[in-house]
């Protein structure tokens, strides 16, 4: 059961890697809200995924649930801890043990109403290696080092790719600098004279640069800025690529790297945990969520944050309440971002 946003169902994709290893001839089934769905699309654990949805009412709900117990598991695993992941996996369980965390590892402690056998408390403090130590309940240790995905695009989705950005006038060869936005009401997101900042300045040291990401929610005023920054060179992805396309373009850029030597900029959204999961190298823009908790773990990635002197950072809320609108990302300057990029970059 991992039901949740698209970042979190990325994060649990070693777990079902680790399975896969430990059970070569099980059948595996993933509970997923159906925007996950395109991320599980040929996935190497083989996962077959059950859509849960997220709306429809109870009869959709049941439709699910119903289709989860036809499977009659021998186990169900709750790798999400909350109220809903927990209701669902005693729905499909039929009477099955379900696998959950400890109190100290749940999201809502009503979900240990639902669980029958509890792992041990983890003590890890990212969301990853807390989902992998629920296999210390079956016996088993978790994989040591960075963990395994799974996760690639297709071969004709990174071609896709490739021909996005020929089409979008990225020059060959030169080192490509991809800027993720963020959503305009999200307190992850960077200030727009942040991002216009770091543009001219790559620019001017021979970067490639594109911002990929539309947000429909854009304000006039941020989408005049990005039309400068268009007319003096930047790349125009701001298509919205769909989610296969996206993971056909980090993939696209992680193959080309040692041709191309690309990274991506960005703040803590799904995007960057793409990145990680197929090799690309990541900035992290890091404001109010902890890196340490649900950061990207990749072999090349830089964190990035100024929290120093604000007493509310990190925290995990949805809305900044400090005095200064998302103060922590309004903070970070443009000079450590360069430095971040061309330490990647450079690499």
């Amino acid at each position: 059961m991992r039901l949740s946003s698209l970042g979190d169902v990325v994060c649990a994709m070693p777990l079902a890697m680790a399975l896969r290893g430990l059970y070569p001839r099980a059948n595996l089934f993933w509970a997923v809200e159906p925007d996950g769905l395109p991320l599980l699309q040929g996935h190497a654990s083989g996962a077959t995924p059950v859509p849960v949805p997220r709306t429809g009412g109870l009869s959709a709900r049941g439709r699910a649930v119903a289709a989860l117990r036809s499977v009659q598991p021998d186990l169900v695993i709750d790798a999400q801890g909350n109220a809903k992941s927990g209701t669902v996996a005693r729905l499909a369980a039929r009477g099955a043990p379900v696998l959950g965390f400890a109190r100290e590892d749940v999201r809502e402690w009503s979900n240990l109403a639902f669980t029958s056998v509890k792992a041990a408390p983890s003590g890890e403090a990212h969301s990853v290696r807390r989902i992998l130590s629920l296999l210390r309940a079956l016996g088993e240790e978790p994989p040591a080092g960075l963990p395994d995905y799974g996760l690639m695009p297709l071969e004709d989705e990174m071609e896709v790719a490739g021909e996005v950005l020929r089409r979008a006038g990225v020059p060959a060869g030169k080192p490509l600098v991809l800027i993720h936005p963020g959503k305009l009401r999200d307190p992850r997101t960077w200030t727009v004279e942040g991002i216009c900042s770091l543009s001219e300045l790559l620019l001017g040291r021979g970067y490639a640069v594109g911002i990929e990401g539309d947000d429909p929610k854009r304000s006039p005023e941020t989408k005049r800025a990005f039309e400068t920054l268009f007319a003096r060179g930047v790349i125009d992805l701001t298509g919205g690529l769909p989610l296969r396309g996206l993971l056909g373009l980090m993939g696209h850029l992680a193959e080309k790297r040692q041709r191309r030597r690309s990274c991506l900029v960005s703040p803590d959204t799904l995007l960057p945990h793409l990145a990680a999961a197929v090799g690309l190298p990541v900035v992290l823009l890091a404001g109010p969520q902890d890196p340490a908790r649900t950061g990207p773990l990749g072999a090349a990635t830089r964190v990035v944050h100024a929290w120093e002197g604000l007493p509310c950072a990190p925290c995990r809320k949805r809305r900044c309440h400090y005095e200064e609108d998302r103060a922590c990302m309004r903070r970070i300057p443009v000079s450590r971002v360069v430095e971040a990029v061309e330490g990647l970059v450079g690499a």
